[in-house]
């Protein structure tokens, strides 16, 4: 590990061999006016990555973002070599039927290794920030013919992969996103019901439960796992209440073990458990009842009714 002092030198020298190759100018160390190559020690390793988003936009069909990286020194990280970015947008509770819960339709994802090849447009700024522009538009991308709505909430989310930085600086896999509104910039609404921070009380970092380390936020995992893009079953809300069922985690004694208002700034929809109940979420733990054929509670064919019983007081 390194302190603060060795992060800023590493990071100093990873945008210094950035320019002097872009400059195509030769070095030799000591010499004036010539910088020179990096040396010495290796640089160490960042522990974490923090990202902020200065823009989002969708023009003509097409996604941009552009965004801030620093380390947990609040330093600027320049040189990160490879991305994942995907897109996705979120339809409103209510919209697919009456009583049924909003829910992340996933475009596509493009990849991008700064080193070999990127799909779309990828700019390092050398000062931490960056920008991409994917190379197809929303509808192109989507692959299961789904069709970019402007009206609608939309999502970039960015993996950033743990390949060392150019000056060799080891990096962890990370996470982000950003909600945005295609017309007005933010948002209107959401679906961010459970933060990382309450699934890591647990199992201390989510990126160790799933594919390969990838996936340390599970606001990632949620919009990945969305109907028609998942087998049956396998759909966020129903995959997690079932596998965590399973486990009998003495944790688990209720709804709000997980769904909680200790940062509403991470999870301004944590209520939803209880104010838009569905036969999907509810029968994912109660798996004994079946609402389609009656068994062990009223017939219930759809998610209309939920909420005349199930009102949210009564369900707490």
């Amino acid at each position: 590990m390194m302190n603060a002092q060795k992060t800023r030198i590493a990071l100093l020298l990873a945008a210094s061999a950035a320019t002097l190759a872009l400059g195509g100018c030769g070095g030799d160390d000591g010499n004036d006016g010539n910088p020179g190559n990096p040396g010495g020690e290796p640089a160490g390793e960042i522990k974490a990555l923090h990202f902020s988003f200065e823009q989002a936009v969708v023009k003509d069909g097409i996604p941009t973002v552009e965004f801030t990286v620093t380390n947990e020194d609040d330093m600027p990280v320049v040189g990160l070599q490879k991305f994942r970015f995907a897109a996705a947008q979120l339809l409103p509770e209510g919209a697919t039927g009456a009583g049924n819960a909003s829910q992340w339709q996933y475009f596509g994802n493009e990849d991008c290794t700064v080193s070999s090849s990127c799909a779309g447009t990828f700019v390092d700024h050398k000062n931490g920030s960056y920008s991409y522009t994917f190379s197809k538009t929303l509808n192109e991308l989507s692959k299961d013919s789904i069709s970019f709505n402007p009206e609608l909430a939309q999502r970039v989310l960015l993996r950033a992969y743990n390949t060392p930085l150019p000056d060799g600086t080891l990096i962890p896999n990370s996470n982000a996103f950003v909600d945005f509104s295609a017309n007005s910039g933010a948002a209107a609404y959401s679906r961010m019901l459970v933060s990382t921070d309450s699934c890591n009380t647990c199992h201390g970092d989510l990126a160790d439960v799933k594919h390969n380390g990838g996936y340390p936020d599970v606001n990632y995992c949620a919009t990945c796992h969305t109907p028609g893009r998942v087998g049956e079953g396998k759909e966020f809300n129903v995959l997690i209440h079932a596998k965590h069922k399973d486990l009998g985690l003495d944790a688990l004694n209720s709804c709000q073990s997980c769904h909680n208002d200790t940062n509403v700034e991470l999870t301004p929809d944590w209520g939803n458990w209880s104010k838009v109940p569905t036969a999907a979420s509810c029968g994912s733990c109660h798996s004994n009842i079946d609402f389609a054929a009656g068994q062990g509670h009223s017939q219930q064919t759809d998610n209309s009714n939920c909420i005349a019983c199930h009102n949210s007081k009564w369900t707490e």
